[in-house]
């Protein structure tokens, strides 16, 4: 399934307190559970008036179903191409629906294997 970063802007946002953040995690399970759907809600960030939150999903429209099912904004919802840290880029496990992993469809394999059919990491 693809990863969503989703931008909720939430004035007072970096507020809330451990209570409410319960809450909010309560209602998010509880909604994505009501999805009857592959859905994963992996982890979020409060930063300012935003919480960004990483989300595996089929597609956005899933992901604006949990957002208006748990009553949470969505002001952007951008599918993830690609990941990298201070190390380089980092290997995207592309799960499929069945919960299987597919590295076959993964952005940075397809693209290792466009380019560099002969690179090593293409076959990690």
């Amino acid at each position: 399934m693809p990863t969503y970063i989703i931008e909720r802007e939430i004035p007072g946002a970096s507020k809330l307190t451990d209570e409410e953040l319960r809450g909010i995690t309560t209602k998010s399970n509880d909604t994505v559970a009501e999805l009857r759907r592959p859905y994963t809600w992996r982890h979020s960030y409060v930063a300012g008036d935003k919480i960004y939150c990483i989300h595996d999903a089929e597609n956005a429209d899933v992901v604006l179903e949990h957002a208006r099912g748990g009553g949470f904004p969505a002001n952007l919802v951008a599918e993830v191409t690609a990941v990298f840290d201070s190390t380089g880029p980092r290997q995207m496990h592309v799960r499929r629906t069945d919960g299987q992993l597919d590295r076959d469809r993964s952005p940075t394999r397809r693209a290792l294997a466009a380019c560099c059919p002969n690179d090593p990491e293409r076959n990690r």
